[in-house]
């Protein structure tokens, strides 16, 4: 994983050659994942701007809440939100 500032982004490694989406490898890879603070909004501003969404929002066991999206590339990129539990 790298960061800069407030945001993370986790890398997927490819084996030599192989290029293109790992989703085209493995059914549930991501080639990116970038930690947002409104998972929602993100959506949101995405279906208004006609983007390839892959999976809308779903909250995780582990905590996150999380979006898949397609680019324009056909690589698959997950947007990540922690939701803290109340109480």
């Amino acid at each position: 994983m790298v960061g800069r500032d407030d945001q993370i982004v986790m890398l997927s490694l490819m084996t030599a050659g192989r290029g293109g989406s790992n989703r085209d490898h493995k059914d549930d890879a991501l080639d990116a994942y970038i930690w947002v603070d409104d998972v929602d909004g993100l959506h949101a501003e995405f279906q208004r701007s006609g983007a390839d969404i892959v999976a809308p929002p779903v909250m995780r066991i582990y905590g996150m809440k999380e979006l898949e999206v397609r680019d324009l590339d056909g690589y698959v990129l997950c947007f990540g939100e922690e939701i803290k539990e109340s109480g």
